[in-house]
């Protein structure tokens, strides 16, 4: 039974490619039973399972062996609890037992002191990442189960039903808060003033007047109104308006209001529930597969595996496992939920997940070939949508693209939420003669009839001092790795570089700019040492080879790209210049 478990667990695709492997093992049931399936797997391959034509030999089909990657076990010692130090020291007992190489790596530092499972989650990650470049593995394996995947998809169902925003892309972490996920990426930008949703208030009519519209979008003043100097400088005179999720006349769904409370209970839920799966991408819950960093693949074999089995594969053995006492403290959402599940439901929430991951699969498809049949050019600092035909402006996705866009141009580490993706599709309208302006997403978006642009707003770009040999990933738009000798100083661009610059290459006849757009190329990246100035995506004609790497990211993506965004990654990329 079980050598059949693990040969429907493992997937040869799995390990192409692959040398050494980075097995998680933190001593529980889940992983220790992914480490023992492993090694069985490992030894059904056999001396006949390949063969390969050698021409130089002979026109015959000859066997070779398939060597199976190194396995190297990697514990993560949180340093959370006392106990912790003497489980690592466990789990390196049993593999030398069994032969088998084993790192412990520790979390080291000042620990948080919210919101632990999360800000464990992804000093993990990063620790099992810096472990696999040490050692030169190309994949990472962890022993996620399906009781984890059904308790993320019911954790996750509860904050719909609740109105809360589902945004973390792989799912098997506890909570949701921007803030880890700026953490996760290095992003630490100010607070936005408080948004709110006011009447709108015509002056020619006086406050008790009916406005044509029910709400407008208005930035709720602080104690001090006025925007900050560079905003003021990149946007002009325009009118400066925070987009806000609140301000939406349907509900989450798509429904409209009055429609869905003339349905009937069941009729409300069925919608419901289908609008959901397709709007929430997180609903697809913990993919199998991902990638890490862009540079190491993430495989959770057991997503399809109840716990219980393993724990009875495990038993057959003789293998005791660590019975972490975190996993019954209640104060975790996750525990909470655990023990409101009953076993019965695993296989029908299970396939729930799986339709959700096939309608996330299917939309990411759907938004890359919408992305490809539209006009959109990315340069110099900002996005360019010509105004598409009007059923590519009436494409269910075409929200989401102008979303991800927006997102992209403003380094933000999150994807829009669905109440403001659908939000902003009500927004949008591109038959005005006159441009309209507002902001989102730390982006800066106009419109009128010729179609939209898009740009990172001024307010809250840092300047960063980067010392040799350090990287830094900065205003979450560009990857700078310092190879230089020297100091540099990375900022937006400014006014008197570009002008300069502008004016150089315009002599060269490398750029032609008629009427430059300086509120977007004040976003430009500009990069400082000694005496030299540097505006990478001005001046590359001028330098052949760099001492300072820089690579344009896509942030929400970056961490952790899950293998159902695929399709959108891959069209996205040539947009953006990223090799």
């Amino acid at each position: 039974m079980f050598v059949k478990l693990a040969k429907n667990v493992f997937k040869e695709s799995d390990f192409v490619q692959c040398q050494k492997l980075i097995l998680a093992v933190s001593g529980g049931s889940d992983s220790l039973a992914l480490l023992f399936l492993l090694r069985d797997y490992f030894k059904t391959w056999s001396a006949a399972d390949e063969t390969v034509s050698s021409r130089s030999l002979s026109s015959e089909n000859i066997p070779i062996k398939k060597v199976p990657p190194e396995i190297i076990v990697v514990t993560v010692d949180h340093q959370l609890r006392a106990e912790s130090a003497l489980e690592a020291e466990n789990v390196a007992a049993l593999c030398r037992a069994h032969h088998i190489k084993h790192v412990i790596v520790r979390w080291e530092g000042e620990k948080p002191k919210t919101n632990i499972a999360q800000q464990a989650r992804i000093a993990r990650y990063d620790l099992l990442f810096k472990e696999a470049k040490k050692q030169g593995a190309t994949l990472i394996m962890t022993g996620h189960t399906l009781n984890d995947q059904v308790e993320t998809y019911h954790m996750r169902r509860q904050r719909l039903h609740k109105g809360a925003v589902i945004a973390e892309p792989e799912g098997e972490d506890d909570t949701k808060q921007e803030a880890d996920i700026k953490q996760k990426i290095g992003e630490k930008k100010k607070v936005k003033p408080e948004i709110g949703v006011q009447p709108e208030v015509h002056p020619e009519r006086g406050e008790d007047a009916q406005p044509k519209t029910e709400f407008a979008l208005n930035v709720v003043p602080q104690e001090e109104p006025k925007a900050p100097k560079k905003a003021e400088k990149a946007v002009g005179s325009g009118v400066y308006q925070e987009f806000t999720s609140e301000n939406v006349e349907q509900s989450l769904s798509g429904y409209d209001r009055n429609s869905l409370s003339s349905c009937d209970g069941e009729s409300v839920s069925h919608q419901r529930e289908e609008s959901d799966l397709f709007y929430e991408r997180g609903l697809a819950c913990i993919p199998r597969e991902a990638l890490l960093r862009g540079k190491v693949r993430l495989i959770r074999p057991l997503l399809g595996v109840k716990r219980k089995t393993l724990r009875a594969y495990l038993s057959l053995q003789g293998t005791s496992w660590i019975d972490d006492p975190t996993n019954e403290d209640r104060k975790f959402e996750r525990v909470r939920v655990r023990h409101s599940l009953h076993q019965q439901k695993l296989a029908d929430i299970a396939k729930k997940v799986n339709h959700a991951a096939v309608q996330r699969r299917k939309q990411a498809q759907d938004i890359a070939d919408l992305i490809l049949a539209l006009d959109i050019c990315v340069e110099y600092g900002h996005c360019f949508i010509g105004k598409p035909a009007s059923f590519l402006q009436q494409h269910v996705n075409f929200p989401f693209v102008v979303g991800l866009f927006v997102v992209l141009m403003g380094g933000n580490p999150y994807l829009l939420s669905s109440q403001k993706v659908a939000a902003l599709g009500r927004k949008l309208s591109l038959q005005h003669p006159e441009k309209q302006r507002f902001t989102l997403s730390g982006s800066v978006i106009e419109y009128n009839h010729k179609g939209i642009v898009c740009w990172r707003e001024a307010r809250n770009i840092k300047e960063e001092i980067l010392f040799p040999g350090q990287s830094l990933l900065w205003d979450g738009r560009y990857q700078i790795i310092n190879h230089d000798e020297e100091v540099i100083r990375v900022g937006p661009a400014d006014i008197d570089h570009l002008k300069y610059f502008l004016k150089q290459g315009a002599m060269d006849g490398v750029l032609n700019f008629e009427r430059p757009h300086f509120p977007s190329l004040q976003s430009l990246l500009m990069i400082s040492k000694s005496q030299d100035v540097d505006i990478p995506d001005l001046t590359s004609h001028l330098y052949s080879k760099r001492k300072v790497i820089i690579k344009r990211i896509m942030a929400p993506f970056d961490w952790l790209l899950s293998r159902e965004d695929a399709a959108i990654v891959n069209v996205v990329e040539p947009l953006l210049n990223i090799e």
